[in-house]
């Protein structure tokens, strides 16, 4: 009762009397402004009782408009525009659908190899290690890493594409 979600992508508080100290003040209707999250999504601030909770505008629209007879459990943006939360642009996804989408659609940047932000290795350095001309153990301390990383690097365990 203290917020109304339109299928115009467009969030407003209610009209509502909240206690302030001894007495109570009139708070008007008013269109929230949606801001970007960390990962470009479009949030509101909905707030009951001094509770803050920063909401994903396209969920709110989701959960409102959009059946979910499935269950599923995200919402993929059809267009892969994050912002863009017309409700004809929102679907229900399973995590599996949703990073299909992402594949097909070329949206994320893979990296692999070296080119990953963990890598602490290049990919000569894995060739030495599949070489098999040392000992896992001597690698590991040159390298600095255990003997099983490097046994798994070895295997083809870890690093599957170079």
């Amino acid at each position: 009762g203290y917020y109304q979600i339109s299928n115009l992508t467009t969030v407003r508080s209610l009209n509502r009397k909240i206690p302030h100290g001894q007495r109570f003040i009139n708070l008007k209707s008013k269109i929230l402004k949606p801001k970007k999250d960390t990962k470009g999504y479009w949030q509101v601030t909905l707030c009951k009782n001094k509770n803050q909770n920063h909401k994903l505008v396209h969920r709110l629209f989701a959960n409102a408009f959009i059946p979910n007879p499935e269950n599923k459990p995200q919402i993929n943006h059809i267009n892969a525009i994050k912002h863009d939360n017309r409700l004809e642009n929102l679907e229900w996804c399973t995590g599996s659908e949703n990073m299909k989408h992402v594949i097909v659609n070329n949206l994320k940047e893979i990296h692999k190899g070296e080119s990953h932000y963990k890598s602490r290795l290049s990919n000569s350095e894995i060739e030495i290690i599949r070489s098999g001309k040392f000992k896992q153990k001597d690698l590991a301390l040159q390298f600095g890493m255990h003997k099983t990383t490097i046994s798994k690097i070895a295997t083809n365990v870890n690093w599957k594409h170079i």
